[in-house]
């Protein structure tokens, strides 16, 4: 039922959400529910989610109510997904939740929150790549020079002594499709065991197959100047002979 009023996106399905999130009580559906609220930017299922969170949740329900208040975006309840997300919790599954939520957000000073959790010592082994996963996501709504900081910070992480880390960083690295580290991720390929370096070397591909695109962009602008260039050479000569 969650995922069919999920996939409504109607308005009969944004007044039903509040109800369902007050009363649902089956442990195996509620996270599911309210995960699938995260498609109603409302606030009348914003503040449910949060009278739900107040009345005390199980962490995987938690931690999908995490998830759909991040996805309030503008409207979502930053200061409490920020101290959440900095907040240890059991085996990282809520923190996990709100690590999420804070980069489904999409504001860039949530960059400032998620940064010191990736690297190493900042959150526990379980929540790391998580935390990796979600800034790489964030980086695709971005400005450019705050997409420059995190795509610098996964290329230091594929140095990481955790490979379960390493590895979010080059998924991360193809997520952001930053074509300015295939030659770091390469170089992570050639020291792995067969599996991440199958995994590492498709990433490297996916993004050179990314570049073609604005190389040839890049090589269609410059003849369209050269072609200019030209035109305005052979003007200049015209007016000089006509002065001659």
């Amino acid at each position: 039922m969650a995922k069919a009023l999920e996939k409504a996106n109607s308005a009969a399905a944004a007044t039903g959400f509040p109800a369902l999130i007050e009363f649902e009580q089956d442990a195996l559906v509620l996270p599911t529910l309210l995960r699938a609220t995260g498609a109603y930017r409302e606030v009348s299922v914003r503040d449910a989610l949060m009278q739900r969170l107040e009345r005390g949740l199980a962490p995987l329900a938690t931690q999908a109510a995490y998830e759909a208040l991040g996805s309030q975006q503008e409207a979502a309840p930053y200061d409490l997904l920020v101290a959440a997300a900095q907040t240890p919790s059991v085996n990282g599954i809520a923190q996990v939740g709100a690590i999420r939520g804070l980069a489904a957000t999409r504001r860039a000073e949530a960059i400032d929150v998620l940064l010191p959790l990736v690297r190493y010592g900042g959150s526990s082994y379980a929540v790391r790549p998580f935390a990796v996963t979600a800034l790489a996501g964030l980086g695709n709504y971005i400005d450019k020079p705050a997409r420059t900081r995190i795509a610098e910070t996964l290329v230091a992480l594929l140095r990481d002594p955790r490979y379960q880390v390493a590895m979010a960083a080059v998924r991360g690295l193809a997520t952001l499709q930053a074509i300015e580290a295939v030659a770091a991720i390469e170089q992570f390929a050639r020291g792995r065991v067969h599996q991440e370096a199958v995994v590492a070397r498709r990433a490297a591909d996916t993004l050179r197959r990314a570049a073609q695109p604005a190389e040839k962009g890049q090589q269609k602008q410059l003849q369209e100047l050269r072609a200019q260039l030209r035109r305005l050479e052979e003007e200049v000569q015209k007016l000089r002979a006509q002065t001659a």
